[in-house]
């Protein structure tokens, strides 16, 4: 099994590798996850893919944000960039830049981020035509969900083991980017998870609802194994070294079999270093933690110090041999031996020696040899011979670093890679006709009021309906409507599966809204449009759905007016949401059923409220019990109907979450009908705009 650390800066680097990663995943300034780490300039990204290939630890970088097309060209040249100095991957989530990536830098792996949201076998199916060796699945997978995965697949199956836990689907969080204005998806989550939040009223003192505990499986490596999981990930790009440190090691020695009373001290130690409380197993067995956990660090000076010393030298794990041959008149020869390379290095010429030879001159010489320093080396063997020759001990520690200055010379990698340009595809005049009106509802009353108001298609919510009510549907739409089904970001578990595909195959819908990669795969049989939750924000994830077979694709909510019509402008086939409340967060883990219990949410809509005493309402799942998705929605609805005046996407989408919103559903489809016509709407009162005029 792969240890897999993580490093926000250099010292954390070294910390990871000096206490035993096989592998470290870091990033430069740009383009990761991880914005607001220390992470490292192009210089010390060189030093740090050398420092590792030194080590035999691979070095993982990540690339897993998502890309906007203005910044394509930079961050392809930042990628051949890290390409050509010896990169072992790349993590990525955007797939317009894995693409790319794939098109111009063949020879490198690459690895799904989190954010991709990797969740079922059919996500890993998909990764694995898509090029894809290594995925991160999802933290809500049980070790029975990855056993089966493991059993179907060749890819290797990468999952977090330590450290803090999303209490949002990875990649489905929206929370900080569209109450904050820092987005998750872009590296720059202000984690408003951690702060004070109730179910149904002010939060008191200690209500941290959404905030939950650390995930710690070091009691749990030989199931991990069994399980098919090939790489174990820690969590902690923003921690310190010194965290770094004591997970690393921690799960170091688990893994080589580290005793029952070591795994308890080393775990005792784990909390002492960073915890938000009593540790978890996250989803593994079953939901497992605890919420309202607040974070905690004191580690004593003692451990403190046997961290830092862990990580301040060199520890040295190469065997090297040496011989020296000193003879005089002749330059001075020393041929080094390790990591199955010989290197020869010519020194100066040597003197004739002015005393006789004896065993304190040899091994003097010797001693020299054997001091390595700082390096990954020990002498395990030291040969002097010596031909009535002197040479000064200067000129010997000379020789002796210029040989171990070649040998990592020699294990550093150095590719070439052409310079990319990107070309800008020329493509035929698009014929723009009027946009149809979609509008997504989640009970039976919103969607014929859908339909009279003149909405096109409506699209249901899969979670939200019943069989009556789609039976219902079919029997009372209009005859030349379509109907539509939206499926959630992340189907969990076979049984889910099974539910949701059921519903979907069993009435003939005219399209499947799809928001979860591994849906591509998984009802390829059916006509399918993706949805917000594929998180598209540039033209070249837009081309690659259409040519996975998606027939038009809905862009993110995280964008500008503007970036909305340049895309528009510039592809066929989006889909344009205009009114509506976002999905902050998806949960597989209702916050309702752990504050008020599992029938918290009969009575009428249920909201979450923060500290400024925002109303956040909480969408249920009704087709799966226990709730298999919970949905926590903007506390304002977005309205740009008003600013879509220009825009001419093949679809524009309204989406009606509130309850008795017949009269809202008529409202708004008639004021989108207005500006098709060319007349003026009006916004509603309270609403946002969102990212639109940013």
């Amino acid at each position: 099994m792969e240890l897999l650390s993580p490093a926000g800066s250099f010292l954390s680097l070294k910390a990871a590798i000096l206490n035993g990663a096989d592998a470290v995943y870091f990033s430069g300034g740009a383009f990761n996850a991880r914005i607001n780490a220390e992470n490292f300039t192009n210089e010390e990204l060189i030093e740090a893919i050398d420092y590792c290939r030194s080590r035999n630890t691979k070095a993982y970088i990540t690339l897993n944000t998502l890309i906007y097309d203005s910044e394509f060209d930079r961050c392809l040249e930042y990628a051949r960039f890290l390409y050509s100095m010896g990169a072992n991957a790349f993590i990525v989530q955007d797939l317009g830049l894995l693409f790319l990536l794939k098109k111009y830098l063949p020879d490198i792996e690459y690895h799904a981020s989190t954010q991709m949201g990797i969740s079922s076998l059919d996500s890993v199916k998909l990764c694995e035509k898509l090029g894809i060796s290594q995925v991160v699945l999802s933290r809500e997978l049980s070790l029975k969900d990855i056993r089966y995965i493991s059993e179907n697949t060749d890819v290797k199956l990468e999952c977090f083991v330590h450290g803090a836990m999303c209490v949002s689907f990875s990649g489905g969080c929206l929370f900080s980017s569209l109450v904050g204005g820092r987005s998750g998806n872009r590296g720059e989550c202000a984690q408003p998870c951690r702060k004070r939040i109730a179910v149904g009223g002010a939060p008191k003192e200690n209500d941290y609802n959404l905030s939950i505990a650390d995930m710690c499986m070091i009691e749990h490596i030989k199931e991990l194994k069994d399980a098919g999981i090939s790489s174990l990930k820690i969590e902690g790009r923003m921690k310190k070294p010194e965290y770094v440190a004591m997970a690393t090691y921690a799960y170091r020695r688990a893994i080589d079999g580290a005793g029952t009373d070591e795994i308890k001290t080393l775990k005792k130690e784990l909390e002492e270093v960073f915890s938000r409380g009593e540790f978890s197993c996250g989803y593994y067995f079953g939901a497992d933690f605890n919420r309202n956990a607040i974070a905690k660090a004191q580690p004593s000076k003692e451990l403190q110090k046997r961290l830092q010393e862990s990580y301040r030298k060199e520890k040295p794990i190469f065997p090297i041999e040496f011989k020296l041959i000193l003879k005089a008149n002749e330059n001075a020869k020393l041929i080094a031996q390790a990591r199955e390379k010989t290197i020869e290095v010519t020194g100066s010429v040597c003197e004739a020696a002015k005393s006789e030879i004896d065993e304190n001159t040899v091994s003097k010489y010797e001693n020299q040899l054997k001091k390595l320093g700082d390096t990954p080396y020990y002498c395990d063997n030291a040969e002097v011979i010596i031909e009535n020759a002197y040479l000064p001990v200067s000129k010997i520690n000379e020789m002796r670093r210029k040989a171990v200055e070649l040998l990592e010379e020699s294990t550093r990698l150095r590719r070439s890679a052409a310079e990319i340009v990107l070309i800008p595809e020329e493509s035929e005049k698009i014929e723009r006709s009027t946009p149809i009106i979609c509008a997504r509802v989640i009970d039976y009353a919103s969607a014929i009021a859908a339909y009279n108001a003149g909405a096109d298609e409506v699209t249901i919510d899969a979670l939200s309906y019943d069989k009556n009510d789609i039976e219902k549907l079919f029997l009372n739409k209009p005859q030349n409507s379509r109907l539509n089904i939206s499926l959630p970001i992340a189907i969990i578990g076979k049984k889910h599966e099974r539910i949701l595909y059921d519903i979907v195959n069993s009435y003939p819908f005219n399209s499947v809204e799809i928001n979860n990669l591994g849906q591509v795969e998984g009802l390829k049989h059916k006509e399918l449009y993706g949805g917000a939750h594929l998180n598209i924000v540039n033209s070249h994830t837009i081309n690659s759905l259409l040519n996975m077979g998606l027939k038009s694709v809905t862009i993110s909510p995280e964008l500008t007016r503007k970036q909305c019509k340049d895309l528009i402008d510039k592809c066929e086939h989006i889909r344009l949401e205009v009114f509506g409340r976002a999905t902050l967060m998806n949960l597989f883990n209702c916050p309702v059923r752990y504050a008020k219990g599992c029938q918290g949410c009969e009575q009428g809509t249920i909201y979450m409220n923060d500290e400024q005493l925002r109303r956040f309402p909480i969408l249920k799942s009704n087709n799966i019990r226990p709730c298999a998705m919970v949905r926590i929605l903007n506390c304002f609805t977005m309205d740009n109907i008003a600013q879509s005046h220009r825009m001419t996407p093949y679809a524009f989408a309204l989406s009606f979450y509130d309850e008795n919103a017949v009269d809202i559903v008529n409202n708004r489809i008639n004021a989108l009908l207005d500006i098709l016509k060319g007349k003026e709407a009006t916004p509603l009162e309270n609403t946002t705009r969102g990212y639109w005029n940013r």
